[in-house]
């Protein structure tokens, strides 16, 4: 099946490792051509040269989505490179577990500025340029946690149910420009995220997803790039689970 992406411009975030780099990787392969921010420098020029080797285009830019200014900076130097942007993924995020109980107020901050404020960081510096060309693709990474709830993860589950409402009001807001918003919400992907599961680890939580398995970042990436495809040009303000059918809703 054609996604019509061939030539299309895309910014990733988080693009140096995971979820992220496999959607870049993906995108690449299938004709676009990509920006891959991240925080570490290195991790994004990783992603770059695999996509050059694969015969790809791609630039690397080093990014810290809580800082608006850095933000407006990638999406300027990913138009300058490429002449426009098309598609934004918002995949930069962080995680820490624990008992809320345990935590104090400045715990919170690191991920609630990177993962929901970073999230509308990069989406009001892409929609400054997508809505002058009256087309655009916007997909944040959410969670399972952000839809369901999750014990030791409460403030990432809050951070990431605000990317769920932001997705959705934003969608509305965007429609009329012909910007499709939508959601995607991972269960638990091996990943350098989760780098910290054991053998043992693993096949105990795989028996609470009817699929018998946790998830791979190609799983996650396959229905991004989905969606920043025109084959989904009716679909926004969705939030997809992509869980193995842990949380069924």
């Amino acid at each position: 099946m054609d996604l019509y992406l061939k030539n299309k411009v895309a910014l990733v975030t988080g693009a140096g490792s995971g979820i992220g780099r496999t959607t870049a990787l993906f995108l690449a392969a299938e004709g676009a051509r990509v920006c891959c921010a991240d925080l570490f420098e290195e991790k994004a020029v990783e992603t770059v040269g695999m996509i050059d080797e694969g015969g790809g285009i791609a630039i690397k830019s080093t990014l810290d989505v809580r800082e608006y200014a850095q933000v407006t900076e990638t999406v300027a130097e990913t138009v300058r490179s490429f002449d426009r942007l098309d598609i934004l993924v918002n995949s930069a995020g962080v995680a820490a577990g624990g008992l809320f109980m345990d935590t104090k107020p400045e715990d919170w901050a690191r991920e609630i500025d990177i993962n929901l404020v970073g999230t509308m960081n990069c989406c009001r510096a892409a929609i400054e340029h997508m809505t002058s060309k009256g087309y655009g693709k916007i997909v944040n990474l959410a969670s399972d946690a952000g839809r369901v709830g999750e014990k030791r993860l409460s403030v990432y589950s809050a951070s990431k149910g605000g990317v769920i409402a932001f997705t959705k009001a934003l969608a509305v807001e965007m429609g009329r420009f012909k910007i499709n918003v939508n959601a995607v919400c991972p269960g638990v992907v091996k990943s350098p995220m989760t780098s910290y599961l054991t053998e043992d680890m693993e096949k105990e939580w795989a028996r609470f997803y009817p699929l018998r398995r946790l998830g791979e970042t190609e799983d996650i990436a396959n229905m991004i790039v989905f969606l920043c495809s025109d084959r989904t040009s009716w679909m926004t303000g969705q939030t997809v689970g992509i869980d193995g059918g842990f949380a069924r809703i």
